[in-house]
C-alpha cells in the first residue's frame, strides 16, 4: 500500500477536485445541456441510494460484524428494510414512468398559440 502522508486539508482539497473537476469540464463543454445533466445525475443517484442502503441494513443487523453492543434491534432492521423496499419500489416506478425521461426528448417544433388581441 502507498504510505503517503498529507495534511487532512490537502487530502480534502484533492478529493473534492477529483470529484468536481470532471463535472465542471463536462458542464463547460455542454452548457446548454446542464439542466438535463442535472436531472440525469439525480435519477442515477436515486438508484445509487438503494445500493448503499441494502448493505447498510444487512451489515448492521449482523452480530458478528457489529458486536452485541452495536447491532440493530430486529424492529429497527424491520423498519429499515421496509423503507429500503419503499425506496426500491419508488425507483422502479421512476424508471418505468415515461414522464421521467421526457426531458430527454427533443423539443417540440410546434409553438403554443399566441393569446394576442389579434387572435381573439
Amino acid at each position: 500500500m502507498l504510505e503517503l502522508k498529507f495534511a487532512a486539508w490537502k487530502r480534502r482539497v484533492v478529493t473534492r477536485l477529483v470529484v468536481i473537476l470532471p463535472t465542471v469540464i463536462v458542464t463547460s463543454a455542454y452548457p446548454s445541456q446542464a439542466a438535463n445533466m442535472l436531472l440525469t445525475s439525480q435519477i442515477i443517484l436515486s438508484f445509487a441510494l438503494t445500493f448503499a442502503l441494502v448493505p447498510l441494513v444487512w451489515i448492521t443487523r449482523d452480530v458478528r460484524k457489529m458486536g452485541k453492543e452495536f447491532v440493530n434491534w430486529r424492529s429497527t432492521t424491520a423498519v429499515a428494510s421496509a423503507l429500503v423496499l419503499a425506496v426500491l419500489a419508488l425507483n422502479l416506478y421512476l424508471i418505468s414512468s415515461p414522464s421521467t425521461w421526457a426531458f430527454l426528448a427533443p423539443a417540440s417544433s410546434t409553438a403554443a398559440p399566441s393569446l394576442s388581441p389579434t387572435t381573439m
